[in-house]
């Protein structure tokens, strides 16, 4: 059997201009004659993926502002269509859409690719960039043939969401996608109609977006839906999901079918400063076998001053419960101007895999109602580090109960080794200070850290065990003793 070195130097070279992206440097590995003839290959193999791994569509002009100046993601797939090597580079994609005429788009454009070596078929037959998208669209089979011409329509006017939707297709090592969803795309968004079309292929028979890992969406005014959201978490291979400012009235939801019908493989979870009803989240989740983050920045600002959204933690837990008791490791919670009492966090006594809870509101947990557990009582015997804020108005009692926590941590929560107080007022973020930098409260668990966050400054004391100094003696770390 002949072997790579073997061959002659002409079949070598032309083996290694077909050699994928991710597989040339270990075979340039293969002999010192391979690494040889591979090094202008290499050398090109580097510097496309400097330039396309992480692709942005927004430039600094010469004011040093951020501005999209069109064109950028035309170019970029007409790349991809001359040289299919291009798309295994591209891993994220981080975008502004928009819509309407730029400087930098010009559809009949004559497209010129520069090659090291001779010029490309595209080259020579001199086609403009809408030649080439018009091909790349009429050969994708699940863009159907009557929305063929609106699709090229909408390119030429400069409508960037359509290319969004045909790179998503091309760029097969494509991991990330960041973009900003402004309100054009809601009604007709065919990056929205793509992905719906590849999650309803099933992954037996889905051959685009194998690779894609994580999406992140940043909602600007008056999106309302979750149609979106829904479209890729029906993914198969979708992993991680994070919205920003996504508000949906809960008056006027209503749960549909779009998508979601199979269980969903992602796991990590994060809803960013916006407000979601619960019975929308308990969709969402209900089908997620594997969630192991989950995090939601819930805030009552909204543009109709008659409605005021509430927040129902218990509600939320309770789905969540339903779907990840046995998998959630991460839990952060954080809602602004709400009182949430010890025991709307009951439910999570029965995560049994969790690890890190982080739980802020502008006041936080009510302690004064005896009806209340002792905070150590809700927490799973898995937690390692917990993050809480006080009530601005019970600072005794918080204190108290924090200090319950703590000394009974010893043996209820064996694993816990982080806490993470934080206070809006300086006078008590300084008596807390103060009460957890004495000697006494470390030995209450020796194995704990603290650190106290107060309005404009905080701290961080470590755990007992880790300030023991190296004579053995019980000094905290002061070394006050002959050495």
């Amino acid at each position: 059997m002949a072997r790579l070195q073997d061959l002659s130097t002409e079949l070598v070279l032309g083996i290694l201009e077909e050699v994928l992206p991710e597989d040339i440097e270990s075979i340039s590995l293969a002999s010192k004659r391979i690494y040889q003839l591979a090094i202008p290959r290499l050398e090109e193999h580097r510097r496309l993926r400097k330039q396309y791994t992480n692709f942005q569509n927004m430039v600094k002009n010469e004011s040093m502002h951020w501005h999209n100046p069109g064109g950028l993601l035309a170019n970029l797939f007409c790349n991809i269509m001359s040289d299919a090597r291009i798309g295994h580079y591209v891993k994220k994609i981080d975008l502004y859409m928009d819509f309407g005429e730029k400087d930098g788009w010009d559809p009949d454009e004559v497209f010129e690719k520069q090659t090291p070596t001779e010029k490309t078929r595209l080259q020579r037959d001199s086609k403009t960039n809408m030649d080439i998208i018009d091909e790349a669209i009429r050969d994708i089979e699940i863009i159907p043939t009557e929305e063929v011409d609106d699709w090229l329509h909408q390119i030429r006017l400069g409508n960037e969401d359509p290319l969004v939707a045909l790179l998503f297709l091309r760029a097969p090592k494509l991991q990330t996608l960041s973009f900003v969803a402004r309100h054009s795309l809601r009604e007709s968004s065919y990056l929205l109609k793509t992905v719906q079309r590849i999650a309803g292929q099933g992954s037996a028979v889905n051959p685009y977006s194998s690779h894609f890992k994580n999406v992140e969406i940043r909602f600007l005014e008056d999106w309302e839906s979750l149609d979106l959201v829904k479209a890729f978490m029906s993914l198969p291979s979708l992993a991680s999901i994070t919205t920003h400012n996504l508000f949906i009235d809960g008056r006027t939801y209503e749960a549909n079918s779009a998508i979601l019908s199979e269980p969903s493989n992602v796991m990590e979870v994060s809803f960013r400063n916006g407000y979601i009803p619960e019975d929308a989240v308990s969709e969402l989740v209900r089908g997620m076998r594997n969630l192991k983050t989950f995090a939601y920045s819930f805030t009552h600002s909204w543009r109709d001053e008659q409605y005021i959204p509430s927040f129902r933690c218990l509600d939320l837990l309770n789905s969540l419960e339903a779907t990840a008791s046995h998998t959630l490791e991460s839990l952060k919670l954080s809602a602004r101007a709400l009182d949430l009492k010890i025991g709307e966090i009951a439910p999570l006594r029965e995560f049994s895999a969790l690890r890190e809870v982080d739980i802020r509101t502008t006041s936080c947990f009510a302690v004064g109602d005896s009806a209340n557990p002792r905070l150590v009582s809700v927490l799973p015997d898995s937690i390692e580090k917990l993050a809480i804020r006080w009530h601005k108005d019970s600072f005794v009692m918080w204190r108290e109960a924090v200090l319950d926590l703590v000394r009974a941590s010893k043996t209820q929560l064996p694993r816990l080794r982080k806490l993470h107080i934080e206070s809006g007022d300086i006078e008590d973020s300084d008596a807390l200070w103060e009460c957890f930098a004495s000697d006494e409260t470390a030995q209450l668990n020796k194995m704990l850290s603290f650190k106290i966050q107060g309005l404009r400054a905080g701290g961080e004391f470590l755990a007992w065990v880790d300030n023991v100094c190296t004579c053995g003696q019980d000094c905290f770390g002061t070394y006050r003793h002959t050495r």
